[in-house]
């Protein structure tokens, strides 16, 4: 079986986290996708996009993957302040980002991506998907 796709939502004050959520909803029945982010406002997001059972909340480590494709694991690593929110390079959007990847590639045999930086847009989104479907 496929490992795992992790994504890691990048600046919460940038396109990553709205990227990385729409992305891992459209691909969520063509493979196993987890999250990292902050798992409440990703949670909200999916079900405005979704409704209700998109997600899921996944602790690393457990085997809820063993059925294979379907709703997106979502891993807390940790609430956005307002700070980190603003549209803007903060400290606080900074150490999100950070945050996020640093769980994102703690597991060394999952597939990984990261949405930050300046390769988080909408194109890098749709390579991602593309990726996804090879």
């Amino acid at each position: 079986m496929t490992p795992p796709l992790a994504i890691s939502t990048g600046d919460p004050g940038g396109v990553g986290p709205e990227i990385a959520l729409r992305v891992a909803l459209e691909a969520r029945h063509e493979d196993r996708i987890v999250v990292f982010g902050d798992a409440g406002w990703l949670s909200r997001r999916a079900r405005e996009l979704e409704g209700e059972g998109a997600c899921f909340a996944f602790q690393p480590g457990s085997s809820a993957f063993t059925a294979g494709q379907g709703p997106v694991g979502l891993v807390d690593v940790g609430v956005w302040s307002a700070e980190a929110r603003e549209h803007r390079p903060t400290a606080a959007g900074g150490d999100a980002q950070l945050r996020a990847l640093d769980a994102a590639i703690a597991k060394p045999e999952w597939r990984t991506a990261d949405l930050g930086g300046p390769l988080g847009t909408k194109a890098f989104g749709e390579q991602i998907v593309a990726f996804l479907k090879a």
